[in-house]
This record gives structure tokens, C-alpha cells and sequence, in this order.
């Protein structure tokens, strides 16, 4: 994580030193809107199978809850 936002950084210093305004806030949209949104799955996906984590937090603690306030009946 530490690497790559180091390089987006030193990718939009670069075009901001080099005035050239106009490229720096596109490509700074594009890292904001595309690039992290992939990132932030891909990281997401890693740490799952890394975890080895087989359910969804919030809807499996929901589940089991409803579960076990209505129990079905025999």
C-alpha cells in the first residue's frame, strides 16, 4: 500500500512540476475514481483469502441473531 502511494505521489508531483495543470487533475481523477476503487478490492480480496474467511461480517452476524431469536419449531 506504503509503495503505491508513493508512486501515484511522485506520477502527480511529476505533472505538477511540469505545469501542466490540466493533465495533473485528470490523471488525479482517474487515481481517485478508478484506479483506488480496484486497488481497494484487490487488497480486499488478498486479505480474505490470506484470513481464509468463508462469510460476509455484518449479514452472517444477522443471520445467526434472527436465527436465534426465532428458532424454528419442530
Amino acid at each position: 500500500i506504503f509503495i503505491m502511494n508513493i508512486i501515484r505521489i511522485e506520477i502527480l508531483l511529476f505533472l505538477l512540476i511540469k505545469n501542466n495543470y490540466n493533465l495533473f487533475e485528470q490523471v488525479h481523477l482517474l487515481f481517485w475514481n478508478f484506479v483506488s476503487g480496484i486497488y481497494v478490492a484487490f487488497v480486499w480480496i488478498i486479505l480474505i483469502k490470506k484470513y481464509k474467511i468463508n462469510s460476509i461480517p455484518i449479514y452472517s452476524d444477522i443471520k445467526y441473531l434472527y436465527q436465534r431469536i426465532n428458532p424454528k419449531r419442530s
